[in-house]
């Protein structure tokens, strides 16, 4: 592909430039060969750069989508960075400089190409300024067709859709009074609106069942779907199963870190700007911790830190807690929570989800470790009284205010002040 923008990278303002072309449509910059970025904060689609076409010349705009905020310096606008928002289009001009992660991994716009937007031109455009003698190439085919030939192809086309209509017309005479389509057992009571099935099978009270239909395995759905939603809840528990045992079948783009001691993937529904699943590479549930869990608790406690580490070095003021939910989850593998202490993100929505993270039914990693040393199991008393802490009130995890209403929780979180009343702070 020709270029339609010039860009010039380097990783840190003092290192030598390395220039980048980017074609029309859509280009992702992350970590990955095009760069040879192997930054793990960085992800693999931290950017996505899109170029189209303009009368005037290319536009180029680029939307953030990372994990890890980007950042963006407009030259006309004070010369400032400031934090792209998400999955919005900023529009770049030449002199704009872009970041995929603060302070690091600089992008400059050198330059928009013009010769390819003349390349590009309609062709209609492009005949204009051509002599005489080669305009005629650039007409279209139906130029050289006189309006009478034109009038009679539109007069026979008409002619054969009268004629089509009447045979489509004969052919629902014929079939009057046959029954061509089974009836479905439903009638007009039928919930399914898939526009397939309607047309399939009939719907009328009225008429009466075709003896000869053949009953379709559709038409009994309605009755089983308490056994879909049975099924669909078995398919659930195992959901973090299948990435230790079938991870060639999973999106690469899931998993966080995979290697012998851990697999790391984001949760589907993160409660906070920072949200990992950790699990052991192997397929274990809670209630089967032991003493024998001990060194592979302690390594996944180490790559959780290596982790916070890495995140820290982003952005020093963040904060996080290693640990489980104290009742067994409704999936079947074991998985600790790296969530950082925010706690703010529109899939924390209930007193539910609060609770389950900023109390004490959140067991922390650490405490894990030190009860199974002590006492080789964890008490089933111990996980029961830790499960009461779901009825408690909303209150804030760092000044203790009770809130009624979650929405009254998330306006105060982002000016709250208070110390954080949790002990296993990393």
């Amino acid at each position: 592909k020709e270029s339609a923008v010039t860009l010039s990278y380097s990783k840190v303002p003092s290192d030598p430039p390395q220039l980048v072309s980017v074609p029309f449509g859509v280009t992702i910059l992350g970590r990955g060969p095009l760069l040879q970025i192997k930054d793990k904060r960085v992800s693999k689609k931290q950017i996505e750069v899109t170029v189209f076409a303009q009368k005037e010349g290319p536009a180029v705009t680029i939307s953030w989508y990372g994990c890890n905020p980007s950042q963006l310096k407009k030259s006309k606008e004070g010369g400032t960075f400031i934090n792209m928002k998400k999955d919005t289009a900023h529009q770049l001009s030449v002199g704009d400089v872009f970041t995929l992660l603060p302070h690091e991994h600089f992008f400059t716009v050198n330059s928009f190409s013009t010769q390819l937007i003349q390349k590009k031109r309609p062709l209609e455009e492009t005949a204009k300024n051509l002599p005489d003698s080669k305009k005629i190439a650039t007409s279209k085919p139906d130029d050289d067709v006189d309006d009478g030939d034109k009038n009679n192809d539109r007069k026979n086309k008409k002619k054969n859709d009268d004629d089509n209509n009447k045979t489509s017309s004969n052919n629902s005479n014929n079939t009057k009074g046959k029954k061509s389509k089974p009836r479905c057992r439903w009638g007009s009571k039928c919930y399914r609106k898939n526009p397939e099935h309607v047309a399939e099978f009939d719907h009328d009270d009225e008429s009466s069942p075709t003896p000869n239909a053949v009953q379709s395995d559709e038409d009994d759905e309605p009755t089983s779907k308490s056994k879909a939603k049975r099924d669909l809840k078995t398919d659930f528990s195992d959901n973090l199963t299948k990435y230790i045992q079938h991870p060639e079948k999973q999106d690469p783009a899931a998993y966080f870190l995979k290697n012998e001691k851990a697999v790391v993937i984001y949760d589907k529904s993160p409660k906070a700007k920072h949200h990992l699943l950790v699990m052991p590479p192997f397929l274990h549930q809670l209630e089967d911790l032991s003493a024998e869990d001990l060194p592979m608790l302690r390594n996944l406690r180490k790559v959780c830190i290596s982790i916070i580490t890495d995140f820290k070095s982003a952005d020093p003021t963040l904060k996080f807690r290693i640990g489980l939910k104290a009742v067994s989850s409704s999936l079947k593998q074991l998985h600790f929570h790296l969530i950082s202490q925010d706690l703010e993100s529109i899939h924390m929505k209930t007193k539910k989800d609060w609770n389950s993270f900023a109390t004490d039914f959140f067991l922390d990693i650490d405490e894990v470790i030190e009860i199974l040393g002590d006492q080789a199991i964890i008490p089933k008393s111990d996980l029961e009284e830790r499960a009461k802490s779901m009825n408690e009130d909303i209150r804030c995890h760092k000044c203790a205010n009770a809130f009624k209403t979650m929405k009254k929780l998330k306006w105060h979180l982002p000016t709250c002040l208070g110390a954080q009343r949790i002990r296993k702070i990393l």
